[in-house]
């Protein structure tokens, strides 16, 4: 079987960089905050987000100078700018980015090793207006869509950055 599970893992890897790109164009992103430094949050801050099963290789997500980004084949692609970063209790931290008043919340659990996340839900807040997704030329489900195929990111190993 030629790719197989492998290939499809890496297509859906893939397709959660280019939703959450889209994401960070129509959300933009404003307002970098250090609050609530528990350790799942300065874990998720020094580490490598590398998908479940590729050995910490291969391209990653991270968390760094207040961006979101992507890193594949030595690129670094920024998806969303000046994030905030809040521990929520129970293993669980929310990384909230802000454009216009409207914020993007990705709740993000790490399992108790904190070795392992997994993105558990994003919401936006204020829900956007009718006009809001008009002006952006959006149909009123695309954020729906978009917020379902994020929350479909395979799990995450969170390996050590390299010195």
């Amino acid at each position: 079987m030629r790719g197989g599970k492998r290939s499809n893992q890496l297509t859906n890897w893939l397709h959660f960089a280019v939703i959450g790109a889209t994401a960070a164009a129509f959300i933009g992103l404003a307002g970098c905050s250090a609050e609530n430094k528990s350790e799942a949050v300065e874990k998720l801050e020094q580490s490598e987000l590398h998908q479940l099963g590729s050995s910490c290789k291969g391209p990653f997500f991270e968390i760094r100078d207040g961006n979101f980004s992507l890193v594949q084949f030595d690129q670094k692609t920024v998806l969303q700018r000046d994030i905030r970063i809040a521990d929520v209790g129970s293993n669980r931290v929310a990384m909230t980015a802000n454009f216009n008043g409207i914020d993007i919340i990705t709740t993000i659990s790490v399992n108790v090793g904190l070795t392992v996340a997994r993105i558990e839900s994003v919401r936006f807040s204020p829900e956007p207006t009718a006009e809001q997704l008009a002006k952006a030329r959006l149909a009123p489900d695309t954020l729906l869509k978009m917020a379902k195929g994020i929350e479909a990111t395979p799990p995450m190993v969170l390996c050590p950055r390299p010195a």
